[in-house]
């Protein structure tokens, strides 16, 4: 059976998500690109030998586009959020996105993974890795740095989310058997 993933790439805006996503779905790098109010791609993928079918949803990071936003949030499985290693704001407004998702899944046990971009300008970072490290931590995630110019770590966090998502699932699905297990029928 082919195991099907909806991935949300969330964060502020130019942080990179749209070249995340290229960069993941299509192995290109485009020095620019246009702003995203919304994009879906969708294809199959070989993650470790098991064939995974994705929908990956790229957002906008703008304001105004917050309810499509949170639209997608309680349509999608699992979430990358991404911000800007050059940019301490963008890191801050992954604050509004994890509250957003908390209160729309209303579950504690999702699949993200907290993504810093642009890790090739370290000359210009204001983000440490300390702090990005705890706030992971904090949510219970997994924590990269990625630079899509140099395609570092792009299929390590979507290979993470994807083996996170499929653990995830199998648990919860077995709670779900377990919980039909027990109960009784009369006839």
């Amino acid at each position: 059976m082919l195991e099907t993933i909806n991935i949300c790439i969330l964060g502020d805006g130019s942080v990179g998500k749209s070249s995340v996503t290229l960069r993941f779905t299509n192995d290109k790098f485009y020095e620019n690109t246009i702003p995203t109010i919304l994009n879906r791609i969708t294809f199959n993928k070989l993650i470790d030998n098991k064939e995974v079918k994705f929908h990956v949803n790229d957002t906008s990071g703008q304001e105004e586009y917050e309810l499509v936003r949170d639209i997608y949030i309680g349509r999608c499985d699992a979430f990358v959020l991404i911000y800007s290693i050059t940019c301490m704001n963008s890191l801050s407004q992954l604050k509004i996105i994890m509250d957003s998702i908390i209160r729309i899944k209303n579950d504690d046990d999702i699949s993200i993974i907290l993504v810093g971009n642009k890790c090739d300008l370290e000359d210009e970072r204001v983000v440490n890795r300390k702090t990005a490290k705890k706030l992971a931590y904090n949510w219970n995630c997994k924590f990269y740095e990625t630079s899509v110019k140099n395609n570092t770590n792009i299929n390590e966090v979507f290979t993470e989310l994807i083996k996170d998502f499929l653990l995830k699932k199998i648990s919860k699905d077995k709670k779900k058997d377990k919980k039909n297990k027990k109960k009784c029928n009369l006839l």
